[in-house]
């Protein structure tokens, strides 16, 4: 164990970014669009020191300020760093190349904080060389080994809530196949003793139990479409503004993932997802599993065909009805945070944001609804009794993207990094360029 450890800790030390300390940084003349409800800022310098935004001015009042390193933001847009709010980081010990290559996807493609939905071995000790700045990479909040329908007691479960609890993970995963008392038994100790729950809305619990068990968010709007009995018929607005409403009495928040959620449904063109031409990031064994997923999308089940026959199932109903329910969500004013599920079935991190936002754009949700889900509505959900961040303003943590164009017209800008701030340590689109090529290089030898 100690060799593994000692082992990860030289791959982990030798990624690029490694500092012992923080520079000063200044961005001048760059158009700010802060996230705090304030509207653009044109011609506008931010200057962090450490790890914190220290200044947001007019440039002209800044010019004189000294700074170890100063970026010419003429022409660019600067937006906070995005929060993947259900991300999955391949295990640093078992898969230690992969892991470096997903952080730096992320980081790539503008995500400076992921909320990692799945324990893996490693993830502790990670998130330690992280937080020491160590190495270049997202800051990771924690879900500890998942829930399911393994037989336990309730009393193990409780004492596997009581162990996570105690090493120090920031909240506990559910899954389905959970009994009702064993879910009850979990959210009640998680309750007491201070540490959030989240994930899939076991059958045996429905949707109306969860959004009053405690759960802090709802992944993938798990439980709502089958709990209103809506995967084979059009659901009528009342009832979606119903569970919307009582989503919202609860202070439930639901992380989406619509997009690769279309994916698994079958509910997204086959040629479209063959055109993803950011599976060359993804490692030779993962990229030929989703291909092979996908030539088997038309082969389902006889109780599928069944199901489809009796209009019982119909993907493109339910992929429908979840645009409709996510959008009157919002206008109810339901807590929505940006998720992508990535790595998971063509959502490679990172390149993932675009499609998400995309999907989330095709509900209805408007360009600065969707990037406040992955922004400031994220550091809010995240930040309590922490750093802020999420925002551009004076005290908020240095995580800052730089974009060709303005998100806020074009969600296409997204794509358009030129260069990222990542807790006050500056990545420049020339270094990002060079390590997507690096992991180009070594799938494509891998093939």
């Amino acid at each position: 164990m100690l060799c593994q450890f000692l082992a990860l800790c030289a791959l982990l030390l030798a990624l690029p970014g490694t500092r012992a300390g923080a520079d000063t940084v200044r961005i001048d003349h760059v158009t700010v669009l802060p996230m705090t409800g304030a509207d653009p800022l044109p011609d506008h310098s931010i200057v962090a020191e450490d790890d914190l935004i220290t200044m947001v001015a007019p440039s002209r009042s800044v010019a004189t300020f000294e700074a170890e390193r100063i970026i010419d933001g003429r022409d660019l847009f600067a937006i906070p760093g995005l929060v993947e709010m259900h991300g999955h980081v391949p295990s640093p010990r078992d898969a230690p190349q992969e892991a470096r290559d997903t952080l730096f996807l992320f980081v790539a493609n503008g995500v400076t904080t992921v909320r990692n939905m799945l324990a893996q071995p490693g993830h502790l000790e990670l998130r330690r060389q992280i937080e020491r700045e160590a190495i270049w990479a997202p800051a990771l909040y924690l879900a500890g080994w998942g829930f399911s329908g393994r037989a336990v007691s309730d009393e193990d479960a409780v004492r596997r809530v009581e162990r996570q609890k105690a090493e120090g993970w920031d909240l506990l995963k559910i899954f389905d196949g959970l009994s009702l008392s064993r879910f009850q038994a979990i959210t009640r100790r998680a309750h007491e003793l201070g540490i959030d729950v989240a994930g899939h809305v076991p059958r045996a619990v429905g949707i109306h139990r969860a959004l009053h068990s405690g759960m802090r968010t709802i992944e993938h709007l798990d439980g709502y479409i089958e709990g209103l009995e809506g995967e084979g018929r059009r659901l009528p607005d009342s009832m979606l503004r119903e569970i919307a409403r009582e989503t919202r009495a609860a202070g439930v928040g639901v992380v989406p993932t619509m997009a690769v959620w279309e994916h698994l449904l079958a509910a997204t063109p086959a040629d479209a997802l063959r055109g993803h031409d950011e599976l060359a990031y993804m490692p030779r064994h993962t990229a030929q599993a989703w291909r092979a997923r996908l030539a088997r999308a038309g082969d389902r089940t006889l109780r599928d065909r069944v199901k489809a026959m009796l209009r019982l199932h119909d993907p493109q109903v339910i992929a429908n009805n979840r645009l409709r329910l996510l959008k009157i969500m919002d206008e109810e004013g339901v807590e929505i945070l940006f998720g992508t599920d990535a790595p998971q079935y063509y959502s490679v991190p990172g390149f993932s944001v675009l499609r998400e936002a995309r999907r989330m754009q095709a509900s209805g949700l408007s360009n600065r609804r969707i990037l406040q889900t992955a922004t400031v509505d994220a550091g809010r959900h995240l930040g309590a009794g922490a750093a802020r961040f999420g925002s551009i303003e004076t005290g908020a943590r240095a995580d800052i993207v730089l974009l060709d164009g303005n998100p806020l017209e074009d969600l296409g800008a997204l794509r358009e990094v030129r260069g990222v701030l990542l807790r006050g340590r500056w990545l420049s689109a020339e270094e990002i360029q060079r390590g997507l090529a690096d992991i180009r290089q070594r799938m494509a030898a891998d093939d």
